[in-house]
């Protein structure tokens, strides 16, 4: 039985678990003290740990399934048991945009029963010869054949494994290894362009572990803590929805009058009191014409149990149904049926059918280029975009060019005018890269950046906040100079990784349709993004800003 160290460095265990599926093995890498104080967790660690345990060579030979390593990282401060910190890391290879991919996902679940079982992130690699599932326990590790598992919905699995503290599985979309395959992490949709699909091109069908979901590890300075926990629950959330409209980045009501397919309309039932994630609201919702946010749910619900990541879905039934009202396809469905049965039939047969859908799972490019359709072509670089309008944000635009699709708050919240382009969007490059170092969900903190951030040096409550969290969490203060650099280092770190990974980078804005640039009906009130005028002094910008580190 392996011994964990109740106190390792600085004060805790912290261990990662490697797991090798081709030779059923598993073993035990110590995070050393140097490695720690320079990655510390969540993105940062697992950009070290994709450098550590990837295999170039297997994927340029087409062996994904062998060469790219499932890498899941714990944010710094996701073990302590607050609300407002519980987010990992998921990273790992693309099929679709054929480069490397990170997710952010916040599971309280997850994080405390991995720490609690000693690790501070798990490593897969390698290829099973048949599907398999892991089980974590803190004495006992087992890596089982679950043959009995195929085609099974991730709601099965979830009744089948009910005992485990968290759980991670794939549907049948991910065993099919279909590119728009997700992974059901605790309930959450986790991953877009394919990330269940290197599940089931590994034959991993789930992992489950059996830790603490309650062991709650004690914070290093008391005082901090208290502050900390304060400042988060004494905030109050912007209701971005409102903003949607105001902005011109998402349409509320009127959306009947609007000719921008990307102008999603969200209708007045949709309020601050539904716990639906707005994204998904208008991936699943005003993106296909449903404005009844219960019906969203039972899609949303749909997409979850079949292991289909929602906005790759959204973009399909938005495409699917537009070409058959013109005619171009002919999904075979009773027209009679409702709406939202027609839906839910269309996502079970792009999830689990090889019938006459498996045109569909070419990608919208190749459909587009095929059928001549491309009015409704929401892809860049075969990575979908989300549902925002891109001509409402210069810099989310800008970031589209350069294949990332980091938001800009500042711009989401109509400040963009008073901000420069450039250093708007590489301020959120660093807020998420530090957000995620430690474990904020970006998406949770985002109103926080909005109200208190400013990325200087000085009278930055929010970065103070965070510097704060950061000692709280590694047992040791730094400045928060010396934060921001670690941020800057995350962030440069994830850019050398993505190009290394291509086999050629672009930055263009070719990669944005042009739909979406040049079309003159947006609310925005603006006819152009004029992203070419910044892609030139945002590459400048950062070389310089690398240069210095």
């Amino acid at each position: 039985m392996r011994k964990t160290i109740e106190k390792g460095y600085p004060y805790r265990n912290r261990e990662i678990l490697v797991i090798d599926l081709t030779k059923d093995e598993y073993s035990y890498a110590k995070l050393d003290e140097k490695v720690a104080t320079q990655y510390h967790g969540g993105r940062a660690l697992a950009y070290k740990l994709w450098v550590d345990y990837v295999d170039w060579d297997a994927i340029n030979k087409d062996c994904l399934y062998v060469g790219a390593p499932i890498i899941i990282s714990l944010g710094a401060a996701s073990d302590l048991g607050y609300d407002f910190a519980k987010s990992s890391t998921l990273l790992t290879y693309s099929l679709e945009s054929k480069s490397v991919v990170s997710y952010n996902f916040s599971s309280k679940n997850f994080a405390l029963a991995l720490s609690s079982l000693g690790f501070s992130a798990l490593v897969i690699k390698g290829r099973a010869r048949r599907l398999t599932s892991i089980e974590i326990w803190k004495s006992e590790i087992k890596i089982s054949l679950c043959e009995n598992f195929h085609n099974l919905h991730t709601r099965d699995i979830e009744m089948f494994l009910n005992e485990a503290s968290s759980l991670i599985s794939i549907g049948a979309a991910g065993e099919k290894a279909i590119d728009y395959a997700s992974v059901n992490i605790d309930s959450l949709n986790v991953g877009r362009c394919g990330v269940g699909a290197i599940f089931g091109m590994k034959n991993l069908k789930c992992v489950a572990l059996y830790g603490s979901k309650d062991k709650l590890r004690l914070p290093y300075y008391e005082k901090a803590a208290i502050e900390v926990k304060t400042y988060f629950e004494n905030m109050k959330e912007i209701n971005y929805l409102d903003c949607a409209s105001k902005y011109g980045w998402a349409a509320i009501e009127s959306f009947k009058y609007r000719t921008d397919p990307r102008l999603w309309g969200l209708g007045s039932d949709l309020t601050a009191d539904c716990d639906l994630d707005w994204l998904i609201a208008l991936a699943l919702g005003a993106n296909i014409g449903i404005y009844d946010w219960k019906k969203v749910k039972i899609l949303e619900e749909c997409c979850l149990s079949l292991g289909v990541d929602p906005f790759s879905i959204g973009i399909f039934l938005n495409w699917v149904l537009a070409a058959e009202d013109e005619k171009i396809i002919d999904l075979k469905i009773d027209r009679n049926v409702d709406v939202l049965d027609r839906l839910i039939i269309i996502i079970e047969y792009l999830a689990t059918s090889k019938s006459h859908f498996s045109i569909l799972n070419e990608g919208v490019n190749s459909l587009a280029k095929k059928f001549g359709f491309n009015k409704n072509n929401f892809t860049s670089l075969n990575k979908e975009l989300l549902p925002l309008d891109l001509r409402g944000l210069k810099a989310f635009s800008l970031a589209v060019s350069l294949d990332d699709d980091t938001f800009v708050p500042w711009e989401m919240f109509g400040e963009l005018k008073k901000k420069n382009v450039v250093k708007a969007l590489y301020t959120a490059q660093i807020y998420r890269e530090i957000c995620e170092i430690l474990g904020l969900s970006w998406k949770n903190v985002l109103y926080l950046v909005y109200l208190d951030g400013k990325l200087k040096k000085t009278n930055n409550r929010f970065i103070k906040i965070l510097t704060k969290l950061f000692s709280i969490a590694e047992g040791y203060k730094i400045s928060e100079e010396e934060l921001i650099l670690l941020g800057k280092k995350s962030f440069f770190s994830r850019r050398s990784i993505e190009e290394i990974s291509k086999d050629e980078v672009i930055y263009s804005i070719s990669n944005i349709p042009i739909y979406f640039i040049t079309n003159r009906f947006s609310n925005y009130g603006e006819n152009t993004v004029s992203v070419g005028s910044f892609l030139d002094d945002y590459l400048s910008f950062i070389k310089e800003e690398e240069s210095t580190l």
